[in-house]
């Protein structure tokens, strides 16, 4: 039930990529502004980790994955009633944070259910998400290009109410013990969290993570546009390369646990880094479809990142502080990330669509580079 409410929280934010070109039409609006809605999605979403991570510290994680659920399933009610532009960005606001609580807790719970394996279990639980992001965006999109933006939104709504039923009924109300920081005093904690991120090698991963999570929201928030209006594709086709970049996505989770369980952490981040480099490289100056399909591929094998740096940086943090810890780390590289939308969206406005997806070869390169400076651990 937590990868499937991965699959719905995941899938139903890379909806919006592909209902864009509705959405600039309908509401007059600029890709600069189109782009302030991602960013609005992504920031809200990135802003509830850290109180969702200190929450479930104390009521336990049940609790926080239904309310997600029912907090996420309101917002796509607000976001379909929506008449005016800010109404739509207000109603964003509210999807953003519904499925930002479950981010945090989603994964602390696989942590403490399968401690021997957890870089595969949160490399499966992240694969049901990009699994999400194929076939919530696919569909959402065929379906706006023949019944409008709306429907293409509402029909991921029931899979919210049978996910947070499903929750209820299949996760006691914590999976992790009632920790230490519980009875402590709030001057204690907030000691423990400053010197967990003392460590070198977390602030390292942080700043991977960050980098990572800039390409991750520039290119999947712009990706269907740009192939329309600099590749010359239709919004079918679009749609179709956006489910390609999240296949490769998938694949690069699938391979990544296994990867750093045999070559170790450090190895396994400075590739999958430095995989992504040739499609980023590529795809702004080839026209073949070919190609074009190829660099899309290269481009989303760099999510593999994720899992691995995912389960490094847990490994980094004290028990009696994992949720509050990890919560304030997803803000940073989704509230960082966030930033791209809007960025990506005034160069396309000015023209400088190519150069913005060219871009994204340096925070590829920086990811590499922070890597590289982790410890050995082979």
């Amino acid at each position: 039930m937590v990868s499937l409410g991965w699959f719905l929280s995941m899938g139903v934010r890379l909806i919006y990529p592909v209902i864009l070109p509705q959405l600039v039409a309908e509401y007059q609006i600029t890709y600069g502004t189109a782009g302030l809605s991602l960013s609005l999605l992504w920031v809200s979403y990135a802003a509830v980790n850290t109180p969702a991570g200190m929450l479930a510290d104390y009521f336990g994680e049940r609790l926080l994955l239904v309310v997600s659920m029912v907090l996420s399933l309101l917002g796509i009610i607000a976001v379909i009633a929506s008449q005016t532009f800010l109404q739509f960005l207000l109603s964003t606001i509210v999807l953003g944070a519904g499925t930002g609580l479950f981010g945090t807790t989603g994964t602390t719970v696989l942590t403490d259910v399968y401690t021997r394996h957890d870089t595969t279990a949160i490399s499966l639980s992240q694969i049901a998400g990009s699994l999400g992001s194929i076939v919530l965006p696919v569909i959402a999109g065929l379906l706006a290009v023949a019944l409008g933006w709306r429907v293409g939104l509402a029909y991921a709504a029931p899979g919210f109410v049978i996910v947070c039923l499903g929750l209820w009924l299949s996760l006691p109300a914590r999976t992790s013990p009632v920790v230490d920081s519980v009875n402590q005093h709030p001057g204690d904690i907030l000691r423990n969290i400053q010197d967990t991120f003392s460590n070198r090698a977390l602030l390292l991963v942080v700043g991977g993570l960050t980098a990572v999570g800039v390409v991750y929201q520039g290119i999947t928030g712009f990706l269907p546009m740009y192939l329309i209006d600099i590749k010359g594709f239709t919004q079918q086709e679009a749609t179709l390369f956006f489910g390609v970049l999240f296949v490769a996505m998938i694949v690069g989770k699938i391979v990544s646990g296994p990867l750093a369980n045999r070559l170790g952490n450090r190895a396994t981040l400075i590739g999958y880094s430095a995989v992504s480099l040739p499609g980023f490289v590529l795809l702004p100056v080839v026209d073949s479809t070919i190609l074009i399909l190829v660099s899309v591929w290269f481009t989303g094998l760099i999510l593999g990142y994720t899992p691995v740096a995912t389960t490094y940086a847990l490994e980094l943090i004290p028990g009696d502080v994992q949720g509050s810890v990890f919560g304030i780390i997803r803000t940073t590289f989704l509230g960082t990330g966030a930033l791209a939308p809007p960025v990506i969206g005034y160069l396309a406005d000015v023209g400088l669509f190519d150069l913005a997806f060219a871009s994204f070869v340096i925070f590829a390169i920086l990811g590499v580079v922070l890597s590289y400076f982790l410890p050995s651990d082979r």
